[in-house]
């Protein structure tokens, strides 16, 4: 299962933990790891690329910690809430395969 963490300060999202595989299918095919790591890199990379904050990360298999720069354009902040509502849907979707920790939208966190 994966386990996606969201870290605030007030209302901005500065951390993002990502932890574990989604045991949808075989590695290789298992489409929703392949739909969580898409969506978060292309967040993070789109942060870091167009200069929108500092980020910064630590990657190894089935782990991702993320953080992101209090100081940030406002389309950042667009970006982190895009990446949560596509976490947020697989959630939703995929319940035995993927969960979050501290979204804005309760209806698809599980307190640990």
């Amino acid at each position: 299962m994966i386990k996606f963490s969201v870290y605030r300060s007030g209302d901005k999202v500065t951390r993002l933990v990502v932890k574990g595989h989604a045991g949808y299918a075989e590695e290789g095919y298992d489409i929703v790891c392949a739909a969580a790591s898409t969506a978060l890199w292309m967040a993070v990379k789109g942060i870091e690329a167009q200069g929108l904050a500092s980020v910064s990360y630590e990657q190894s298999d089935g782990f991702v910690d993320c953080r992101i720069g209090a100081e940030r354009e406002p389309s950042c902040d667009a970006i982190i809430n895009s990446l949560l509502l596509t976490a947020g849907e697989l959630a939703k979707r995929y319940k035995k395969n993927i969960f979050l920790v501290g979204a804005a939208d309760k209806t698809h966190i599980r307190e640990e």
